[in-house]
């Protein structure tokens, strides 16, 4: 029998509060795409909410939920919030340091092949990412 799960991801940040339609504009922008995304950062979250009482497996449940998040990110990068911060620690594997910066895994490890930031592996091989390393990266805005 499916149960719902109902316990949050261990390495998921905490959803954002719904926006009211007083959120500043950024400048630039039209009031009618400004009111569109605030509703539609609004509908994300009513369907973030609700993914975990979906009745599919883990798997698809987990896939359905980064791809929320995912446009999550990009509506609210669009309206210049900030990005909900991660649960803090020193190193981050490739999926948590890529949802740090907001980008993908694989850009990430593109960027450490490059030299654009430092990795250490783990003697099985996994790449993490120092905080220090991320901060600098972000705040840059990977100029």
């Amino acid at each position: 029998m499916w149960k719902p799960d109902r316990r949050p991801h261990p390495l998921r940040e905490p959803l954002p509060a719904m926006l009211s339609e007083s959120v500043p504009r950024p400048a630039g922008m039209r009031r009618a795409t400004h009111g569109r995304l605030v509703r539609k950062h609004n509908r994300l979250l009513q369907r973030l909410r609700r993914v975990p009482y979906r009745p599919v497996p883990g798997r698809v449940r987990r896939r359905i939920d980064t791809l929320l998040r995912n446009q999550l990110r990009r509506v609210r990068w669009r309206l210049h919030l900030p990005e909900p911060e991660p649960r803090r620690r020193q190193w981050y594997p490739v999926s948590a340091a890529a949802d740090f910066l907001g980008i993908s895994g694989r850009t990430l490890l593109r960027w450490s092949k490059a030299g654009r930031i430092e990795t250490w592996q783990t003697p099985g091989g996994h790449r993490r990412f120092h905080v220090r390393d991320l901060t600098r990266l972000r705040e840059t805005r990977w100029v």
